[in-house]
């Protein structure tokens, strides 16, 4: 039978000892913050998605409350819940820049919904 000095038993409980703290971090972490966010981007052919029809897609897949969608020259954006997004239970935004689309999307208490918006935003830039 083998026998462990003081040093190896320290050494292995400090290992453990760590991965354990670790693991409790990560999971606070996602406690605390049940908001999610996502970014991306994908080169936009001309018969691809325009940011009218893909903020329109967004829309359909989602019920989460009344939308608002906003448009510029080269941006729109899709806002759920308020005109404000400040105020917004979600945010999806779209711009083109030289033949890409990029995409990003806010949603507040995704947990809650599953990430439902999220789902939609990336699933609706995949069409």
């Amino acid at each position: 039978m083998k026998t462990f000095t003081i040093e190896e038993v320290i050494h292995v409980t400090l290992g453990i000892g760590a991965i354990l703290l670790l693991a409790v971090t990560a999971l606070t972490g996602c406690a605390q913050s049940p908001d999610a966010r996502h970014s991306w981007q994908q080169v936009n052919a001309p018969q691809e998605l325009d940011r009218f029809a893909y903020l329109d897609c967004v829309d359909k897949r989602v019920d989460m409350g009344p939308t608002y969608t906003h448009f510029n020259e080269t941006e729109g954006q899709l806002l759920i819940g308020s005109h404000d997004p400040k105020q917004a239970r979600g945010v999806v935004g779209v711009r083109e820049i030289g033949g890409t689309l990029q995409f990003s999307v806010y949603q507040a208490d995704a947990w809650q919904t599953k990430g439902s918006l999220v789902n939609a935003a990336y699933l609706c830039s995949r069409v």
